[in-house]
Formats: structure tokens, sequence, C-alpha cells
């Protein structure tokens, strides 16, 4: 039985895994609470819409855990094919996550229930669509206390996203550097000339600013400011749809970006690139396949075509948004978009730097596609190749790697600014760290010789 770092902030469910099964422990109380929502139905109800994941509860002594350690009734639930959090997700993945979370708001209200948490590390992504997947987070209703989580929800979804609609300026770095997301004040500093031309702006905004100014965090301060003021569920329900209309009025308009990117004159030799990658895909059925700088994603779609699970990971996020859009339209489910800078990626955070995991650690796979992205690491970014090799390895054991070289219109822009580069950066020196880590199974020269596919393996540990 292993415990989930990342679930020990509520006592009345803690995640653990055992046999490769997911499960969550309860207190009396939620014990309660999910019994009459399951006699009701609602569970079913709410997962077969996607609102919530699955949900079983289960005997601990019939599937062979410790009652004394878990209790004698755990719950049981799906295992999410893979995890990102809210700093690696695009626009519309965020956007769609605060709407759901609203949406299970105004269901469990008609039940007498309420979300009493409503932070975005709540939500994961699941067949390409977002869902609610702690449970503990519901509550009995009692009719006259305001919404707890209105000011978690506005720091988790609505700051970010009114902050990146209204100035351009992408969120991911706002909630990575702080998992709580930017305050009110924060918001109100950015935005300040839109907040007072909006109502609803003016509203979730600026009120909330005037009251961290006066009580700064005391969260106690302010609860006791508040005991006395009667909210109803008619007036928490109005709140949710004001919400709901702000939200889904956003409008994204990424500053440029690399959406329209095509390989400079890849022409004729796009059909044998294709053809080289997706011969090499079709062996990983059912395996995980990292698509690093994805772009808009055709490598990763096709990676889902052939039956693998595929990470598309980008570090533009209005790249990403494109991936995530093109899923929800076409279904299926496979290609899990990721805003992920390979120079930056997200690390180990939380407490003791194990409540959420790195990156790396989570995206471990089967095969990786690293096309048309050396270049960019090492002209753009300095890395070294033989560290840009390494990385590829502790990804996955196989995978394809392309090399632009020197003579490439590509290569030559970028290295416009760092011309001591070409003293390290060859083909002869990237294949040398190449061999030294991989095997190469195969390989293919495209624009006359200027870019060179590798399919590689990892060579034997002696």
């Amino acid at each position: 039985m292993e415990w989930e770092p990342g679930s020990f902030r509520d006592p009345a469910g803690r995640i653990f895994y055992h046999d490769g099964r997911v499960f969550r422990t309860l207190s009396r109380r939620m014990l309660s609470l999910l019994e009459d929502l399951e006699k009701r139905g609602r569970l079913a109800e709410w997962a077969r819409e996607g609102l919530l994941i699955g949900t079983e509860i289960r005997r601990a002594g019939e599937i062979g855990l410790p009652s004394e350690s878990v209790g004698e009734i755990v719950l049981e639930h799906p295992r999410i094919p893979y995890v990102t959090y809210p700093y690696e997700w695009s626009f519309d993945m965020l956007r769609d996550a605060a709407l759901l979370t609203l949406k299970l708001l105004r269901r469990t209200l008609a039940c007498g229930i309420i979300l009493k948490d409503a932070t975005a590390f709540n939500i994961q992504f699941v067949g390409g669509r977002p869902v609610f997947i702690d449970v503990a987070s519901f509550e009995p209703f009692d009719g006259d206390r305001p919404w707890t989580g209105y000011a978690q929800f506005c720091r988790s979804f609505l700051f970010p996203l009114v902050i990146t609609s209204l100035t351009g300026v992408e969120f991911q770095s706002l909630l990575r550097g702080s998992l709580e997301g930017p305050t009110a004040q924060d918001a109100h500093r950015l935005i300040r000339w839109a907040v007072w031309r909006r109502p609803a702006l003016w509203r979730h905004i600026h009120l909330q600013a005037a009251l961290e100014r006066r009580f700064g965090t005391s969260t106690t301060e302010i609860a006791e400011a508040l005991k006395d003021v009667k909210h109803g569920r008619e007036r928490t329900e109005r709140l949710t749809s004001t919400l709901t209309r702000l939200i889904e009025g956003l409008r994204y308009r990424p500053a440029g970006g690399w959406t329209a990117y095509e390989p400079p004159g890849e022409g004729a030799d796009a059909g044998s690139k294709r053809a080289f990658v997706e011969a090499r895909l079709r062996e990983v059925r059912g395996g995980r396949v990292v698509d690093l700088g994805c772009n808009t994603g055709e490598y990763a779609f096709m990676a889902a075509a052939s039956g693998a699970e595929a990470v598309a990971a980008d570090a533009d996020a209005a790249c990403v948004n494109e991936v995530y859009t093109r899923q929800k339209r076409e279904g299926g489910g496979r290609v899990h978009p990721v805003v992920q800078d390979l120079a930056d990626p997200s690390p180990s955070m939380g407490l003791c730097l194990r409540e959420r995991k790195s990156w790396f650690e989570r995206s471990q796979g089967h095969f990786f596609l690293a096309l048309a992205l050396t270049h960019h690491l090492a002209l753009g970014r300095n890395i070294p190749l033989s560290s840009i090799i390494e990385m590829l390895a502790g990804l996955a054991p196989e995978g394809i790697v392309e090399f632009v070289s020197l003579d490439d219109a590509r290569a030559r822009a970028l290295l416009a600014l760092r011309p001591e580069t070409t003293e390290s950066y060859s083909q002869a020196a990237f294949e040398r760290e190449l061999s030294g880590r991989f095997q190469v199974l195969g390989r293919l020269p495209i624009l006359g010789g200027h870019r060179t596919l590798y399919h590689v393996r990892l060579e034997r540990e002696p």
C-alpha cells in the first residue's frame, strides 16, 4: 500500500495505491454523504456525464486492505492515464476546467451539497476532457453560509484567465510561481485599467482586493467579517451563473507563436518523413509516446491513431491550445497536451518537493519523438548536445530524433545571436554523442541532407 504524497491536505479522503488500483479513505461524515448520493444515483449520473471521476464504495476487507490503516470502507477510482497540473494547461484547458467546476457546483447545490474546495488541482483531463477528481470536496450546504470555495476558485481559475485574456500574458508562470494562484491584489494591479470599466470584474477583483488589503491573509478574520452575510442557495446559484457567463465570454488572443510554422522547404520530403515516423510508431501500439516540441500535434495524433497514448509537449501555449481544441473536435482522448519548456521543465513542487511530481517523473514513456527540436535547444538555448541526448535517454528507451545542420535556414537564424556555438554543433558531434547512448537502427536524410532523422534505441546496460 502506497500513499499519494499530494493527497495529505484533506483528512476526509486521502488517496493511496494498492495492487495497481487507486483508492481513497473516507471519514464517517464523508461516507454518510456519499452513500446518500450513491442511493440517489448521483455519483453514477455525474460520472456518466463526465463531470466526476468514477467512484465505487468498497469494503476494505473484501479487497485485502487493512481496516486499521484505511478504515472499513474506502472508495475506488479508475487510474488516470496521464497526470498534468494547471500550470501546464493551455487557456482553453483552464477555461473548460473552470466551467466544469461551476457546472458540478450547480448540480451539487440541487442536492443540498456544495464544493468546499475549488482549486484547479481538483481537475484532471481524462479522455481529452476535464473531470473533477476530489469527491472529498463535497459537504452539506447549510443554506446560509457563503461559498467558501469562491476565493479559491478566483485564484485558481478566474484571475489567471482574465489576465491572459486581457493582456495576452500567458498564465502558466503565475500558477507555477504560486500553487494557489495570483491574489486578487495581484490581479487588480495587473489589469486595474479594465477592472473599472467592467462591472463584473469590479465585483470579483476589486472587492476581493479590498478585503485582502483589509485583512491580509487572515482567513479567520475574513470568516468572522462574513459570518452574518446570508447567501442562501439562490444567491449562490446566481454567483455561479455570473461566473459562468464571465468565463465563457473571455477570449484567447495569443501573440504570434509557432502555430503556423512549417519547416522551410520540406515540401516533397514531408511524405517520406511522415512514412518514416509512422512505420516506427506502429510498433508502439498500447505504449506511451512523448512528442517533444509537438507544435500543433501532427505526430502526436499519428501516434494516437496507431494505438499509443501520446503526450504532446510544447513550450508555446498557443500550439498546445490548438492540440487541445483538435482533440475536443476529433475525440478519442489519447493525446495529452501539455505546456512544457524542456529547458525549464516543471520541477517537483509543494511540501518536501513531493506534493507535485516533476514533469519528467510523470512523463516516462516507451518512445520519444524529437522532431525539429535539437537545434532550438542547442542553438537557441545553448544546451550541449550531450545534455540533450541524456534528456532523451531519460524519457524513453527508443525514439526518433532529428538533426538540423548549420546549412538549414532555421538553424542559421538561431545561430545569429550565438556564432560561437558552431564549434560544438555539428552532425559529426551529434552522431558521436548519440552513439554513446543509443544504437542507431535507421536514418533518413531529407532536404538535401540538411536534416536527418535517426531511429534510435538505448544500448543495453552491461
